[in-house]
């Protein structure tokens, strides 16, 4: 492909021609409406007008963040505010059977990518996530260290799928950028492809532009779509990359593919990718990929021959890496699965403190009570989904039956009823929050497909493209609050043990001291997130139960401690131990403990015991020598 323009305007019109021209957005099969054909050569249409409203709403909540930097009771409304008027315009167009395909593509992306940018201003300047931390170390290690598979305290598990930190090593390298800065491009680009590729996707198996714009919103309504699938972490950048084999797989079937060549090696490259970057994505993936065989078997669809080699070489890929690589994988991840089953088993059997609080606040964030009206919302988001379901099924089965990735799609929303079961329970709310990214690939397909039939038989077109509208709305609201803790959404000040509102400077530069003072990899314990900082900013091997086997909590809550005879002791080996002393405004936290401790005395035990030194005190923070107890000099 040669582009022969003089000038660089017209080499890039050339380009857009190409891609236009059916390389990268194939052309609608022949089975599309009549009304798509007729409203084709419409143009942008609305995309324009919606993108500036789109923009207005992307103001707005960068208005509410800067007015919950300060507090001000008005920055919460203007937030949902923002984002209403945002997502709404933009889904109502989206289900119109009068936009065109490429006004459709241009929504789609844009409201992908002003979703993006809601987490982008949310924490313009560094990273303030959980996981983001941990993949930070893992990044910062390859580029330290130029290699790979280097030891990451923090999560161990993430040193062994070093796909995105790969990319973040070359990019740095290349630009010269900032791990941040480059996080930020990184993950933009992995919406964007996330983004194009469903729509894509959908459009393939649904032939309609309208669905795959419908299907495309829904999606985006999932409870991890506005911050968690925005992350600088390494599922963001996998789940872009299974939305594109899913497409170069399901394209590639088609009669009128370009070349079935190409899109194999795509198909195969993106496996490769989703392999090495992420474990759960892989798994999900090859799941998905033995029901859509198993389905292509049963309806024995000559047009549809199902993803049979591409199912084997997964399997065989995944326990490759599983076997020789990331065995611990399965330490990692049992633990979790068992115990949200077993509190499941529990809840079904009546059994006492089995289930958790819905909507509750944390005991040691502060946060308040959810609101009526969020809970509300909440459990309305869930209904209509569950009301949506039996409809596109039912249209599934009338319009798809002969096509295998169709039925497996409508197979595959089972899962939601199991997940909002795994919500219920303590362990199982984090496995359910974090399936949805994957269970939403199925629901909003099969909820779509009834959407448009709805949107399209009878009358009334305008009053129920408003009631869709209002639906789509209370989905999308409903998801974030159940996928996104009050203090997730919007930055304030300092709030205790409360992720991103527990960034600091002040223990940024404590972290920073004890790389600078003490130098990296010393074994360091804390609590909260004080190990985040210390892992990342200060490159110190933190004492966690993930790499140690040893929960330091146990000993900095314990109320008495006999270094040369404590067996948790002996077994954490602790050099370094940094106390938060606002860990004193919770007294009973402690007790989860040791029954009976209080947390005041606890912590300031450390000043009474012989040869402990304290090296810094910032006021709140303080960091204690140990290395005496242990007789190191």
């Amino acid at each position: 492909m040669r582009f022969r323009a003089e000038k660089p305007i017209q080499a890039v019109g050339q380009f857009v021609d190409t891609l236009r021209a059916g390389y990268i957005f194939p052309a609608l099969p022949r089975r599309a409406s009549r009304v798509e054909d007729a409203v084709a050569e419409r143009g942008w249409g609305w995309l324009p007008a919606l993108s500036l409203v789109g923009a207005l709403g992307l103001l707005l909540v960068a208005l509410a963040d800067t007015g919950a930097r300060y507090s001000t009771t008005w920055a919460e409304p203007l937030f949902w505010m923002g984002l209403l008027v945002l997502f709404a315009p933009i889904a109502v167009r989206l289900a119109s059977s009068e936009a065109a395909r490429s006004e459709r593509i241009g929504l789609v992306v844009a409201l992908g990518l002003g979703l993006y940018l809601v987490k982008i201003l949310h924490s313009p300047l560094a990273f303030t996530q959980h996981d983001e931390f941990y993949h930070w170390r893992t990044a910062n290690d390859i580029i330290t260290h130029g290699r790979l598979f280097t030891e990451n305290p923090m999560l161990p598990v993430s040193a062994l799928f070093p796909g995105m930190e790969n990319v973040i090593d070359a990019i740095v390298s290349l630009s010269g950028m900032s791990i941040f800065s480059a996080g930020v491009v990184l993950m933009g680009v992995a919406r964007l492809i996330l983004t194009l590729a469903l729509y894509l996707l959908y459009e393939q198996i649904s032939r309609s532009s309208q669905v795959a714009g419908v299907a495309s919103v829904l999606y985006m309504a999932n409870p991890s779509y506005l911050f968690f699938t925005a992350l600088f972490k390494y599922e963001t950048l996998a789940l872009s990359f299974v939305a594109l084999l899913l497409y170069a797989a399901v394209r590639r079937q088609h009669p009128s593919a370009h070349s079935r060549l190409a899109l194999t090696v795509i198909a195969l490259l993106a496996l490769g990718v989703v392999a090495t970057t992420h474990h759960l994505t892989s798994y999900a993936l090859t799941m998905f990929l033995v029901l859509w065989t198993i389905v292509s078997f049963k309806i024995r669809s000559k047009n549809d021959l199902g993803p049979g080699g591409m199912m084997l070489l997964a399997i065989v890929v995944n326990l490759t890496w599983l076997v020789y690589v990331a065995s611990i994988v399965v330490g990692y991840l049992a633990p979790h699965f068992q115990g949200a089953v077993s509190e499941v088993i529990r809840l079904i059997a009546r059994e006492q403190d089995a289930g958790r609080q819905l909507f509750g606040p944390s005991a040691t964030s502060g946060e308040r009570v959810t609101p009526l009206w969020e809970r509300t919302v909440g459990f309305a988001a869930v209904g209509l989904l569950l009301l949506g379901l039996p409809f596109g099924l039912l249209q599934i089965w009338r319009r798809h039956r002969d096509s295998a990735i169709a039925l497996a799609l409508g197979v595959g929303v089972l899962a939601y009823p199991a997940s909002l079961a795994l919500r219920l329970t303590r362990r199982g709310w984090e496995i359910a929050n974090r399936s949805s990214e994957f269970v939403f690939l199925t629901i909003g397909f099969v909820v779509a497909i009834g959407v448009v039939s709805f949107m399209l038989e009878g009358r009334l077109q305008r009053m129920r493209a408003f009631v869709y509208g209002l639906c789509a709305s209370v989905i999308f609201i409903g998801g974030i609050i159940a996928g996104s803790p009050p203090a997730w959404r919007l930055p304030g000040p300092y709030l205790f043990n409360s992720g991103t509102r527990s960034i600091e400077p002040e223990g940024v530069a404590a972290a920073e001291w004890t790389r600078s003072y003490l130098g990296p990899d010393n074994r360091v314990g804390a609590y909260g997130t004080d190990n985040l900082l210390l892992g990342s900013y200060g490159e110190q091997h933190i004492v966690i139960g993930l790499s140690s086997g040893v929960s330091v909590e146990w000993l900095m809550f314990k109320p008495s401690l006999e270094p040369d005879s404590d067996p948790l002791w002996q077994r954490g080996q602790v050099q370094y131990l940094v106390i938060n002393r606002r860990l004193g405004n919770f007294p009973d936290l402690a007790s989860r403990y040791w029954p009976g401790a209080k947390t005041g005395s606890a912590i300031a035990k450390f000043d009474h015991i012989r040869n402990v030194s304290r090296l810094f005190d910032s006021g709140n923070i303080i960091i204690y020598d140990l290395r005496a107890l242990d007789h190191v000099p």
